[in-house]
């Protein structure tokens, strides 16, 4: 999603960068950044806020039409 991706940036951060620090995998930033494949698990939206330095209203947009509840 291009906020994903404005905020990534904005931090001077590549792609594998910015997986190495929330634990997650490059692709799963690209396919996000790209807005492919299945919604991201909370968690995973939690570790991509974190790395960030964001809230992670910041990042909601990865939610998309999730019925998922925050932990």
């Amino acid at each position: 999603m291009a906020r994903l991706r404005v905020l990534r940036l904005n931090l001077g951060l590549t792609q594998t960068e910015l997986a190495e620090k929330a634990g997650v995998a490059r692709y799963t930033v690209a396919r996000l950044e790209a807005g492919e494949g299945k919604r991201p698990f909370p968690s995973t939206r939690r570790k991509i806020a974190e790395a960030l330095g964001v809230p992670i209203a910041d990042v909601d947009e990865l939610r998309g039409n999730s019925h998922q509840t925050e932990p």
